[in-house]
């Protein structure tokens, strides 16, 4: 038999998978498989072995398209653990016994605790990046509203230069604020 498989992941949550594929063979096909396992360092009784799951086919079809979905999520597993998975196609050749093709081993990778902790980090140093930007940020415009309230004491009169330098002000303390919105 002959199998090919595309791998689609869901762009939301990555541990939705979805698979498109095509299996054939001369002689019929006896089944259509979905096998993986899951390997993990902390839990040796789920580890190696194992799972297939019979998909729908019909009977002594030379050919056949067909779509699967895997939820990763549905495994509990744990960072550090990795999921091995593949299909496989058997034919109907009653002559000289059944034959069985595999298509390319896939695997999916729980991020270990040291990469979630790592990515956790990187988000962290870039909200604090983003935070004392917005620090230094207000901190300029704090000045510039203390320049602008002496110089409309000294002058009560506001002059056009004024005035912008007023629509300046609300301008930029109102990106400030939507930058410090966006950090929230």
């Amino acid at each position: 038999p002959e199998i090919s498989v595309d791998q689609y992941q869901d762009s939301i949550e990555d541990r939705y998978l979805y698979f498109l594929g095509e299996a054939k063979d001369d002689y019929g096909l006896k089944n259509l498989q979905f096998v993986y396992s899951v390997e993990s360092p902390s839990r040796d009784s789920v580890s190696g072995r194992a799972i297939i799951q019979y998909l729908p086919i019909s009977s002594n079809s030379l050919y056949e398209q067909f779509n699967h979905f895997f939820d990763i999520t549905s495994l509990g597993l744990v960072p550090g653990d990795k999921v091995s998975y593949y299909f496989q196609a058997c034919d109907n050749d009653g002559f000289n016994g059944s034959k069985c093709s595999k298509s390319q081993l896939m695997v999916y990778q729980m991020p270990s605790m040291d990469e979630i902790t790592a990515e956790v980090n990187e988000g962290s140093s870039e909200i604090k990046d983003d935070l004392a930007g917005a620090i230094e940020e207000s901190q300029e415009l704090q000045e510039e509203v203390n320049a602008l309230k002496e110089r409309l004491l000294e002058d009560k009169n506001l002059s056009w230069e004024d005035k912008q330098a007023i629509e300046k002000v609300l301008s930029d303390q109102q990106k400030l604020e939507e930058s410090i919105n966006s950090i929230q």
